[in-house]
């Protein structure tokens, strides 16, 4: 394999993507941890919030996040695959330990959020799991590869039976179908449907495919398809919605199914990475502010995760801060959170690399 280099202008471009899916995470968990409005569901009534003049919050809350899920595995499968383009060599060792890290800070989280009376399988065990299958999954060329990733869209999109057997349903709710597995049990990310969404971003890295859509026109194209393809999966609804002239039929047509991932969110999640990587090419364009860009929101992902989670626990759990109703409210507290995950997590980095530092010297 040729050994490739990455522009200042592309690594900005991934660098600030990547921040701004963090951000939106902590716009989406804090809005669930402290907003007393809900997010809109499939259920109709649930969406009548949504229609109000005050509550433009909870319409925020709701699709602002859309690209949150996806854009986290598009991003983890994307840089692993520049990485190695690069040449980076990666062991074994490296991804039971990624999957060690997963397990080992969800089952802290779940603990300290549930008090082990409740697990709810969210995107640590996820990733755990993964970093299980990657040594195995990259032997496989990248047709292979995509067409593990279209089979795995294609079950989460058409599997919705429910096997009799306990064990068998636990199995295809943890791989497949998600929601309630048990009564102590919740499966808010199958396996399946995200493998999928990883797989596309580490052949588009690996192969460097990645460079072509780097590129303002190509992503305005490619999100506008996505939009398109996500209306062609809501004709029926939006039929239903021309024919009745509700309003709540009308915003059935913007509801996507996240559990399992179907392919109305799955292009809706694609459409959001597009235009956030195109709201970055727009911003790397000065190259004085590309080097800036990659310096300042360089975070790790997956520590920004865990420590905005933490650090949302603790408040809720400590400072027993109340739910409110107030826009701006829930914005500080996403202001706040934000400047101190991010103020941990490099600081936690510093650690790492003096550390690393210091066994590399050792040796």
């Amino acid at each position: 394999m040729t050994k490739q280099k990455i522009s200042d202008k592309e690594r900005s471009v991934i660098t600030f993507s990547r921040m701004v899916f963090c951000l939106l995470m902590v716009w989406s968990h804090v809005n669930y941890f402290f907003s007393s409005y809900r997010f809109p569901s499939k259920n109709i009534d649930s969406l009548a919030p949504l229609v109000t003049s005050d509550n433009l919050q909870s319409f925020l809350a709701r699709f602002i996040t859309y690209p949150i899920a996806p854009g986290f595995f598009f991003m983890a499968g994307l840089l692993l695959g520049i990485n190695t383009l690069l040449g980076k060599k990666y062991s074994n060792i490296f991804f039971f330990k990624k999957s060690f890290y997963c397990l080992f800070f969800g089952v802290l989280l779940n603990l300290f959020g549930f008090g082990g009376k409740f697990l709810e399988f969210e995107v640590l065990y996820c990733f755990a799991i993964l970093f299980l299958l990657v040594p195995f999954l990259r032997k496989f060329n990248s047709i292979i590869l995509l067409s593990i990733s279209l089979l795995g869209f294609l079950i989460s999109q058409f599997l919705s039976s429910n096997p009799t057997s306990e064990v068998l349903n636990f199995i295809v709710r943890v791989f497949v179908l998600g929601g309630e597995a048990s009564s102590h049990v919740r499966i808010v990310f199958p396996i399946v449907g995200w493998l999928g969404v990883f797989l596309v971003g580490y052949v588009l890295g690996q192969k460097g495919y990645y460079k072509k859509f780097l590129d303002m026109k190509r992503l305005v194209m490619t999100g506008l398809t996505f939009v398109l393809c996500f209306l062609l999966t809501k004709t029926i609804d939006i039929q239903n919605a021309m024919t009745s002239g509700n309003i709540w039929d009308y915003l059935q047509v913007l509801v996507a199914n996240k559990i399992p991932p179907k392919f109305d969110f799955v292009f809706l999640g694609f459409c959001s990475i597009s235009f956030v990587f195109l709201g970055g090419i727009f911003l790397s364009k000065k190259e004085s502010w590309q080097n800036k860009i990659s310096s300042i929101l360089h975070i790790d992902a997956l520590d920004w995760y865990v420590i905005h989670l933490f650090l949302l626990l603790i408040a809720r759990k400590y400072f027993h801060i109340s739910k409110t109703e107030s826009f701006s409210l829930i914005l500080g507290y996403c202001v706040l959170i934000s400047f101190l995950t991010y103020f941990l997590v490099r600081l936690n980095m510093k650690f790492k690399r003096k550390f690393l530092k210091r066994e590399r010297s050792e040796k």
